[in-house]
């Protein structure tokens, strides 16, 4: 059977949306011909981590890992971790320690100065040294492995699987070394990514020549919507349309039979979000709920919002000044980081599913995550507060919620008073567009991959 080499940084233990497009497609390209082999980096230091996604590996897969050395934030958690720490043994001396009271100091927060030369430190690291990313740090380890790999078990074509963006680099130096065909596949833009707009005006213009360099390599580009197809053909003109293919992110379909149960109504209307949580400040959702409740007494009662997940550090700040200006704080719920097994549990048992992507971030047109196709299976009503563009194109098609753009206050608040009305009335429910669901199935999507991977094979 050929074998295809597939380099990700997203596969578990690491637990975010990304790692499923690597497990899914490894799971299904032996269907269709291929045998997958993976290089991923080690699982030590990582920093979004669940132990039990591991289940969702393959049987019988090929892994093999290659050294990723910390992170500085990690090096800080494990050093400030009270399981590294032994026990401290109680002495008279250690005691009267704990009564000496420095009052020289007693006002300054040693540790928040810490953390603040800490961070300070990390953000000179991540402008100046660490680019394009982080994962630059993984090159050389990753790059020696692939060669053996390829060596070892023969393989006939290389693909890649990003952000991070340094995994397009190892793509190019194999290529330019082993010259097996690579092929790149953008899970989301690179110079162009929405979570990128804090880089200096130099970093993004050698970024964008370094990303030139890079994709002449490339022998095919995946990208995840025909809106980032745009994007890529606007940025480099010299790539030819030929050169992309477009497979959308989507849903595992014996996964999805075991998620699905029955839904039971609650006492309480639960608007549901799960993932990281951001860009609620680029929406109108929250003073949307503020105003509803103000007015209305029974809804003010019944709405409970529940936020699975942990606040991007960069906007705690910024969510929670716009919380403490509403009245919604005693109807919220943020549960922190929880395992996916049981998020997907809290899905499946929600009244709506609420989707935010920011009007305000760079190209919010060509955003499909992979999150919309576990919202979809789950079978609940979608709040997709979403701007024109790829995401609104699948809610639209699948029937499977309500798009509304997200700072359209008037539309906000009449969707959730709409939706609450149906479940009061015991009538909230979809009819959603099987036949266009399954286009998004991994089986068929996997199917794609294939072919283009025979296709350039072919070429060779």
């Amino acid at each position: 059977m050929k074998k295809v080499l597939i380099i990700a940084n997203a596969f578990p233990p690491y637990h975010l949306v990304g790692r499923l497009r690597t497990t899914q497609f490894a799971k299904y390209l032996p269907e269709n011909g291929w045998e997958p082999v993976i290089l991923t980096p080690t699982s030590t230091y990582l920093w979004e981590k669940d132990d039990a996604v591991l289940d969702e590996i393959p049987k019988g897969l090929k892994i093999y890992r290659a050294y990723l050395p910390p992170s500085l934030p990690v090096i800080i958690k494990n050093l400030t971790s009270s399981k590294n720490r032994p026990p401290r043994k109680e002495t008279k001396s250690s005691q009267q320690e704990k009564k000496v009271e420095a009052k020289p100091f007693k006002n300054v927060n040693l540790k928040k100065i810490l953390i603040n030369c800490i961070n300070g430190f990390q953000k000179f690291l991540n402008t100046y040294i660490l680019i394009p990313g982080y994962h630059i740090l993984w090159i050389p380890f990753a790059t020696k492995r692939a060669i053996q790999i390829i060596k070892k078990e023969q393989i006939s074509v290389i693909f890649t699987s990003f952000p991070a963006y340094s995994l397009n680099i190892i793509g190019y130096m194999l290529k330019v070394v082993t010259r097996v065909p690579w092929v790149a596949d953008y899970r989301d833009l690179w110079t162009d990514d929405l979570s990128r707009d804090w880089l200096p005006r130099w970093r993004k213009r050698l970024e964008r020549f370094l990303e030139f360099v890079v994709m002449k390599r490339a022998d095919r580009i995946i990208i995840v919507s025909g809106q980032m197809v745009h994007i890529m053909l606007r940025n480099f003109p010299y790539l030819n349309n030929e050169r992309f293919a477009v497979i959308s992110n989507g849903f595992d379909p014996e996964y999805s039979k075991i998620i699905i149960t029955n839904y039971k109504k609650g006492t309480s209307f639960k608007i549901v979000y799960t993932g990281q949580i951001k860009n609620f400040t680029h929406s109108k959702f929250f003073f949307a709920v503020d105003e509803l409740i103000k007015k209305n007494d029974d809804l003010a009662k019944k709405i409970e919002i529940i936020l699975v997940g942990r606040i991007v550090e960069t906007e705690k700040e910024k969510i929670f000044q716009e919380l403490n200006k509403q009245n919604i704080i005693s109807r919220l719920h943020i549960t922190g980081w929880i395992s996916h097994a049981k998020a997907l549990e809290i899905q499946k048992n929600s009244d709506v599913l609420l989707l935010i992507i920011g009007s305000k971030v760079p190209n919010p047109e060509t955003i499909l995550t992979g999150k919309i196709f576990e919202y979809i299976i789950a079978q609940r009503p979608i709040l997709a507060l979403v701007p024109e563009g790829a995401a609104k194109e699948v809610i639209l098609k699948t029937r499977t919620g309500i798009p509304v753009h997200p700072e359209n206050l008037k539309g906000i608040k009449n969707a959730i008073t709409e939706l609450y009305k149906q479940w009061k009335s015991d009538s909230l429910f979809i009819q959603p567009d099987w036949t266009e669901i399954n286009k998004y199935d991994r089986k068929n999507l996997t199917k794609k991959l294939a072919a283009i991977l025979d296709v350039i094979l072919n070429k060779k």
